[in-house]
């Protein structure tokens, strides 16, 4: 087959918000940008589900152009598709229309080399493979986590007669960029093999160049979306309890928003725990703040639990986190500790021990002028191996060997 010597243009399917948004936004963000100084030009379509009150609250835009990333929402649903199923159809259906003329014009003005579909839903990808039949361009397959089964429904395994329909449409890809090796794995085995490309990490590295530190107290920072089952925030905060005396003037801020259930027992927890002056959920943030936020703190945490989720995916934060410079602490799951290692790059504990945790953080205020040497080795390594820059030239040269 013949190879293309460039990829010139890049189109990314995807479910996700932006500019603004949570890590998926933020990983594709960063490969985007690195593909852009690679010289390649990257065009964003996102189908999220957006509806028409909701777009005039957040006082949205339908598209533009980010950090030289050109993006689009492809559809604005009536506030009525909510509940009525015809007005629901309809949307779909103009949404779909949307996307083929938008595509078609964008691939008239500069030919798309090849496209990403960043999302995993089964029904959304026996949509849109089916569309994207139309074209000729190829198609790869992008995932952050194990499917919706396992990572929304914390089942152990995806149930067969859905399986199928994944591997059904997995026929339509040239190959796949995923998070972990564990997600490689899954998909080789369950479904059936395919050129793959191993994206633990990769960081904006720009974004941590210029920022405006906080003042204030001195805080331990956790940043992520606090759902429970993804990132056991409760086991950072008993922690954070056991060392609460020895360090009286340090605080605990907690980053992200929980769904009202687990924000209900994170706030009853630090009730009970009697830190409700100590530790704060401060809600999410814009992107642009994260970096000031991360490097203001006195150690950035993390904690997963022992989970079939854990295992399949990466988080994003960690490369943030090193990039810092600030001294980190991770629990030791998935991937993590073929990837970084422990009192070299970063400090790891074993997951769910609030002991441990508690322990190592002790150790890395008590010794923190050697904390800050490790977090400086952990800032180099990501700095040299994972920026957008780095990983992006690997990853458009697998696109140009696969397609």
């Amino acid at each position: 087959m013949k190879r293309i010597i460039s990829v010139n243009k890049v189109g990314i399917l995807t479910f996700w918000e932006f500019p603004e948004g949570m890590a998926p936004t933020t990983r594709i963000l960063a490969y985007s940008k690195g593909m852009v100084n690679h010289g390649a030009e990257v065009e964003i379509f996102s189908f999220r589900r957006i509806f028409y009150s909701e777009f005039l609250k957040e006082n949205a835009e339908m598209g533009g152009k980010y950090q030289g990333v050109s993006y689009s929402y492809i559809h604005i649903f009536s506030d009525r598709s909510q509940y009525n199923k015809f007005f629901r159809i309809f949307d779909e259906i103009t949404l779909r229309y949307k996307l083929l003329i938008k595509v078609i014009k964008s691939h008239r003005i500069r030919k798309f080399n090849l496209f990403l579909f960043s999302f995993d839903d089964v029904y959304s990808l026996g949509a849109y493979c089916r569309l994207f039949k139309l074209f000729s361009f190829p198609v790869f397959f992008v995932a952050d986590e194990f499917p919706i089964p396992i990572r929304d429904f914390m089942l152990e395994s995806v149930p067969n007669d859905l399986m199928n329909r994944y591997t059904k449409f997995q026929r339509f890809f040239k190959g796949r960029v995923l998070m972990s090796n564990a997600l490689k794995n899954f998909y080789d085995q369950n479904s059936f093999r395919l050129p793959t490309f191993i994206l633990n990490t990769i960081v904006d590295s720009d974004r941590f160049k210029n920022f405006k530190p906080i003042s204030g107290p001195d805080y331990i920072c956790y940043m992520g979306n606090m759902s429970l089952k993804k990132d056991n925030v409760d086991i950072i905060i008993r922690a954070f309890s056991l060392i609460a005396d020895k360090y009286k003037s340090l605080e605990l801020h907690l980053y992200g928003m929980p769904n009202l259930e687990d924000k209900l027992l994170l706030e009853n927890l630090i009730n009970d725990l009697n830190l409700h002056s100590r530790v704060f959920i401060k809600g999410r943030i814009s992107n642009n703040n994260v970096p000031s936020v991360l490097k203001s703190a006195k150690i950035c945490v993390n904690s997963q639990p022992i989970t079939k989720r854990a295992e399949g995916g990466f988080p994003t934060k960690l490369g943030e986190y090193l990039l810092t410079g600030v001294p980190s602490l991770f629990t030791d799951s998935g991937d993590i500790g073929f990837f970084v290692k422990n009192e070299i790059h970063t400090f790891l504990v074993s997951p769910e021990n609030p002991i441990e945790f508690s322990g190592k953080l002790d150790y890395i205020l008590s010794n923190y002028d050697e904390a800050l040497k490790v977090a400086e080795d952990g800032r180099s390594f990501i700095a040299e191996q994972y920026s957008a820059n780095v990983q992006t030239a690997k990853l458009l040269d697998f696109f140009k060997s696969n397609i």
